[in-house]
C-alpha cells in the first residue's frame, strides 16, 4: 500500500512538472524582464486589504503570523530557529497582512553569538533579504 502510494505521488508530481511548464509568448525566448503569458503586467502593484474584504477569514491568517513569530522566539536561552522574518500574505492582488518579527541583525558570527540587545537591527517590512543558494530548494523538490 505504502509504496502505490508512493508511486502514486511521484506519477502525480510528474505529471504537474510537465503540464504547468510554460512557455515564453512569441519574441520573449530568453526575456527573462518580461512576464509570462497570463501573469500580471510588470508595473502591476498590490494593494492591501483587510482579510475580510477578500472573503477571507482573518484567525488563520493570524494563526499563521503567530507561527512566524514564534519561530524568532526561543524558551529558556536557546536559539530560535529563526532571527527574523518577515511575511506577506497575499489572496486576489490584495496583501492581507504584512509583518515583520525578530532582528535583521541579530548575531556577532556564524557560531550563534548574540550581538548586545543595543546593537541588534530589528527586522522591518523593507529589509531586503540575500536569497543565495534558493535554487538548492527547488533542485531537491525535482530530484526528490
Amino acid at each position: 500500500m505504502r509504496k502505490t502510494l508512493a508511486l502514486m505521488v511521484v506519477a502525480a508530481m510528474a505529471l504537474g512538472v510537465t503540464t504547468a511548464q510554460a512557455g515564453p509568448a512569441p519574441g520573449n525566448a530568453g526575456r527573462y524582464d518580461r512576464p509570462l503569458p497570463g501573469f500580471s503586467p510588470a508595473h502591476t502593484t498590490l494593494t492591501e486589504a483587510p482579510p475580510e474584504a477578500v472573503g477571507l477569514d482573518p484567525e488563520p491568517i493570524e494563526k499563521a503570523l503567530a507561527a512566524v513569530r514564534a519561530a524568532t522566539e526561543a524558551p529558556g536561552g536557546e536559539l530560535p530557529l529563526l532571527p527574523g522574518a518577515v511575511t506577506v500574505l497575499g489572496h486576489q492582488g490584495r496583501i492581507v497582512a504584512k509583518e515583520a518579527t525578530g532582528w535583521a541583525l541579530r548575531y556577532a558570527d556564524g557560531e550563534g553569538d548574540e550581538l548586545p540587545a543595543d546593537e541588534r537591527l530589528p527586522m522591518r517590512t523593507d529589509t531586503i533579504f540575500d536569497m543565495a543558494s534558493v535554487s538548492k530548494l527547488f533542485t531537491s523538490i525535482v530530484v526528490m
